[in-house]
């Protein structure tokens, strides 16, 4: 199986997933700059209130220490001086978060668990501790606790916005953009100048395809935080489902003079003038990109445009690109994924083909595309056993996909078995799914004399 090919360019509500968030919902980095503006404007009590003056001001410069080393990744620094400052300042919860944000990025969870706890102790009620204490069981996975713990920090307190900012991502990372965008209204009405409610707005109404809801909310994110691309390249995308083609490559190009080093208005742009059709603007773009890139991304700009030229037929210009984008970033499993692809469907260079499936495999084990591949290069080297044994790793992971089922048939019909082969023929397209190989399917059945329906 080949990457899906990015010349097709239809939004599909992949944007609520692909484009990132302004802050991760997880571990906010960010947070406790934002603490430190609201002490300065004297919207919390002081640090370790209810111990003596000096012990308050000495807390105090301690946790600022903290943080000032947690900006620099200076990780001992800032656990001594979070330590300090919860030494200082025993009855007060920020501390104990700043060592817990410390034992997060040294990925010890248990500890980092154990120091959220002591902060709920002291304040349970704290929209900040509740909302750190959801982050955390984000991390772990327990999407039902963080949910819960988000709701709580939202309502005690209606005014803190990163609770209702968490509450979103999590909804939609979950699939219920109904309850996201609900969650970022609010994160809204708490914080109106906040781009992040506007940004997550946006992708929660992609995702209940409501585009002209969604642009209006990229517009208001791009004119909250004006000197940030997301929101433009999220725009941008909405108006090329909409074959906006001009307003769409206006907005990538904005996007990429804000940010030149960022890779997705680059990718995206080339996207933009296949999807239009402007070929010779694409290739200007695509060598002028090359030229000033390195590494991972000049890799991915390689993949990208070797999926173009081959969405075109072009397929010893796209074979070229890929090889180019293997050679910058040898890590790049799509790269090798597709070389061998392309060898398989043109009956050439299989004995290099097999080594460039298995290295794309070994890379990501788990990528059931890249396993089909894989199988597709074995079926063409006339190794159908071994094809096979590739096809039931990749449906282990992917049950249900047709192709899948499909390639199976091809496998077991070489085998010679012919009445498993039909079953399986059948059974890939019972869903009714489209899917290439759809229509070879049906002739391979009509061929045995058998319905494309049960046997």
């Amino acid at each position: 199986m080949q990457l899906p090919r990015p010349h097709r360019l239809v939004i599909a509500l992949a944007l609520a997933l692909s484009l990132p968030t302004f802050a991760n919902p997880v571990v906010n980095e960010t947070a406790h700059k934002n603490r430190l503006a609201q002490r300065e404007a004297g919207g919390q009590r002081p640090l370790g209130a209810d111990s003596a003056l000096l012990s308050q001001h000495e807390a105090e410069e301690a946790w600022r220490k903290g943080n000032q080393a947690l900006d620099k990744g200076q990780w001992a620094e800032a656990d001594a001086a979070f330590n300090l400052a919860a030494k200082l300042a025993p009855k007060a919860y920020e501390p104990l978060l700043g060592l817990a944000d410390v034992q997060l990025r040294r990925s010890n969870v248990a500890a980092a668990e154990k120091l959220v706890q002591r902060a709920l102790a002291l304040a349970p009620k704290s929209a900040e501790v509740l909302t750190t204490a959801g982050r955390l069981a984000a991390a772990q996975g327990k999407a039902a606790d963080a949910e819960r713990q988000f709701q709580l920090a939202a309502r005690s307190d209606a005014k803190y916005a990163p609770a209702q900012l968490d509450l979103g991502e999590l909804q939609l990372s979950l699939g219920k953009a109904k309850e996201a965008a609900a969650s970022f209204r609010m994160a809204s009405q708490a914080d109106p100048l906040h781009p992040a409610a506007a940004f997550g707005l946006g992708r929660a109404l992609v995702a209940q395809r409501d585009l002209a809801g969604a642009l209006k909310a990229f517009e208001q994110c791009s004119g909250l935080a004006p000197r940030n691309p997301l929101p433009l390249l999220a725009a941008a995308e909405i108006h090329a489902a909409q074959r906006s083609w001009d307003k769409a490559i206006e907005l990538a190009r904005q996007a990429e003079s804000l940010d030149p080093a960022l890779a997705r208005s680059k990718l995206l742009l080339l996207d933009l003038q296949a999807g239009a059709g402007r070929w010779p603007a694409a290739q200007q773009d695509y060598e002028r990109f090359a030229a000033q890139g390195k590494g991972e991304d000049t890799a991915a700009l390689h993949l990208k445009w070797g999926n173009l030229l081959e969405g075109q037929g072009k397929t010893a210009e796209a074979m070229a690109a890929y090889r180019k984008a293997s050679e910058a970033d040898p890590k790049l499993a799509g790269a090798w994924n597709n070389m061998a692809w392309l060898a398989a469907q043109q009956q050439k260079d299989l004995g290099p083909a097999q080594e460039w499936a298995r290295k794309a495999v070994e890379l990501e084990p788990r990528n059931f595309g890249f396993l089909d591949t894989l199988a597709a290069v074995q079926l063409a080297s006339g190794d159908a056993e071994a094809a096979l044994r590739s096809i039931q790793q990749a449906q282990k992971l992917a049950p249900q996909l047709p192709y899948l089922k499909y390639r199976q048939g091809l496998a077991l019909e070489k085998l010679g078995q012919t009445a498993q082969a039909a079953q399986a023929y059948q059974e890939s397209l019972k869903s009714g799914a489209k899917f290439d190989g759809a229509e070879d399917a049906r002739k391979r059945l009509a061929a045995m004399g058998k319905p494309v329906g049960k046997t």
